[in-house]
């Protein structure tokens, strides 16, 4: 079950997208199977970076980045036992808290029709 049309949409269950001719889903090494030859028609080295694997990293990334899923929910759609696992993996990509901070303050101000002069941090003045 996944969030329809907006991450906070009511969950619903939808038609596997890659499935065996009987509906079921789809076995990774099977997958895999149809998956090496596409690789390698498309001229590239099969290895960790162009793996299987990869479009479920590329698919939890993709919905980090967007800042509309929170951990917790990406834990459950990538069906991980703990939100813990799935913070451990991903944390590189959610922003950092001043970057958060500064972000919600410039928007709530961007709102009310105020310019925004972003101060430079003690970083940035070096």
């Amino acid at each position: 079950m996944l969030p329809w049309r907006v991450p906070s949409g009511k969950p619903r269950r939808a038609r596997l997208l890659l499935t065996t001719e009987a509906g079921t889903a789809t076995r990774r090494d099977i997958f895999n199977h149809a998956w090496r030859p596409a690789v390698a028609s498309a001229g590239l080295q099969l290895s960790r970076a162009t793996g299987t694997h990869q479009l479920r990293h590329r698919y939890a990334s993709v919905l980090l980045g967007s800042g509309q899923v929170n951990i917790r929910d990406l834990a459950e759609y990538m069906g991980h036992s703990d939100p813990a696992i799935t913070l451990r993996t991903y944390i590189h990509l959610l922003p950092s808290a001043p970057d958060r901070a500064r972000k919600a303050v410039e928007d709530a101000m961007a709102a009310e029709g105020k310019a925004v002069t972003p101060a430079r941090t003690r970083r940035q003045r070096r």
